[in-house]
């Protein structure tokens, strides 16, 4: 507790509760998943590895956890809304690749597969 309260003092913009996952992570090794840039920030001078949802859909994509149908119409859903602030060159690429992976693994030829991109 007395970390995530040294965080808080430390950056003021960041809340309690992301001020209490990054000391987890420091303590535990964790790796740490945020799109908020002064956590990121805070989070690698501290010597904890860090990632944001990009990543951890192409993780999930490598692993099978997920086929690239269901991550393609997640991440037009998530890009779509007002507040999402991931970088829009790189939600392009990557749907654009997720669009043509879903075609692939769907037996397509030809004939879209997948929904259109909607970013």
């Amino acid at each position: 507790m007395a970390k995530a309260v040294e965080y808080r003092k430390r950056v003021p913009a960041l809340s309690l509760p992301d001020c209490f996952a990054l000391s987890l992570a420091v303590r535990d090794s964790w790796t740490l998943l945020t799109g908020d840039a002064n956590l990121r920030r805070l989070a690698k001078g501290s010597g904890v590895d860090c990632h944001g949802l990009l990543w951890l859909l192409d993780e999930m994509l490598s692993a099978g956890a997920a086929t690239a149908q269901p991550l393609h119409d997640g991440l037009a859903a998530v890009s779509e809304h007002p507040r999402c602030r991931l970088p829009k060159a790189e939600v392009r690429e990557r749907l654009r690749q997720l669009a043509e992976d879903a075609t692939e693994q769907s037996g397509c030829n030809g004939s879209q597969a997948v929904s259109p991109d909607r970013s």
